[in-house]
């Protein structure tokens, strides 16, 4: 194969994958790079809608809402525990005891639940506020279910371990943020706004 031709074919590969990743951010509902979004008349001179990670055009609810998303998964990141994963951990313990002995069921969940669920909850919460700054209902939808997921992991892990300055400040964050969610000022905002 020669040169030219070599380049030629890694050009079109190139343009392939730039061609299909395009298309997952448009199906995604990101903006993509000098393209402009176009409507059923024609027009290009339609606003290009920019990816925000924060909106202070939102009220103040949901603004204080997504800054604590992110402070959360930032959080989970540096000091992902015990807490987040254990609720994840006995309900996966206890479908795969049902198929397996409950060794297999213990060594397996070990090692795969913990940092599952800590990348998964941290992903949720970051996509969650993400959506939430751009005025998606699937982005507030997602925070409220990490923020649920938290609030009900901590209260599995205080009944079955102990409930300690810890655990209940755990609580007041999961809370603040449900409530900062769930705000009347939220819900009209959300309800006129959010697509």
């Amino acid at each position: 194969m020669t040169g030219s031709a070599l380049a030629a074919a890694l050009t079109g590969r190139r343009l392939m994958l730039l061609s299909a990743l395009t298309g997952l951010l448009q199906v995604m509902g990101a903006p993509t790079a000098g393209r402009l979004p176009s409507d059923s008349s024609g027009c290009h001179t339609c606003e290009v809608r920019q990816m925000k990670w924060l909106n202070r055009s939102q009220p103040q609810t949901l603004l204080s809402a997504v800054m604590l998303c992110y402070f959360s998964a930032g959080l989970l990141f540096l000091f992902g525990t015990r807490v987040d994963s254990q609720l994840a951990y006995d309900i996966f313990k206890g479908i795969v005891s049902l198929f397996a002995s409950d060794r297999t069921a213990a060594d397996l969940g070990d090692s795969i639940v913990p940092p599952a669920v800590t990348v998964l909850l941290a992903g949720g919460y970051i996509a969650g506020g993400a959506g939430t700054a751009n005025e998606r209902r699937w982005g507030h939808w997602l925070c409220s279910s990490a923020a649920i997921y938290a609030a009900v992991a901590t209260l599995w892990w205080g009944a079955r371990v102990s409930f300690g300055l810890g655990m209940i400040m755990r609580l007041m964050f999961d809370a603040l943020l449900l409530v900062l969610l769930f705000h009347p000022m939220s819900r009209s905002h959300r309800r006129v706004w959010f697509t």
